[in-house]
């Protein structure tokens, strides 16, 4: 419960309960920092367990992403 997930160096509880892991493509993440015990000061947060850092790639501003999924139940994503 002490482990604090990040994308760039923001906490991941501050951008709402609408953001997660699953909401992440994959094409999007350029390195995983593992942090195991005390963390960086530059995460600055309480997180005694450990961290995870998603670092993503800089994209330009004219990019664009789209993926489409069918699942089971007739669900679309």
């Amino acid at each position: 419960n002490a482990i604090r997930y990040f994308i760039d160096g923001i906490p991941m509880g501050t951008m709402g309960s609408g953001i997660n892991l699953t909401n992440i493509p994959i094409s999007l993440i350029n390195r995983i920092e593992v942090y195991k015990g005390v963390i960086p000061v530059q995460l600055g947060t309480d997180a005694l367990g450990g961290a995870i850092n998603i670092i993503t790639k800089k994209l330009a501003n004219n990019h664009l992403d789209w993926s489409y999924s069918h699942g089971s139940f007739n669900t679309h994503q």
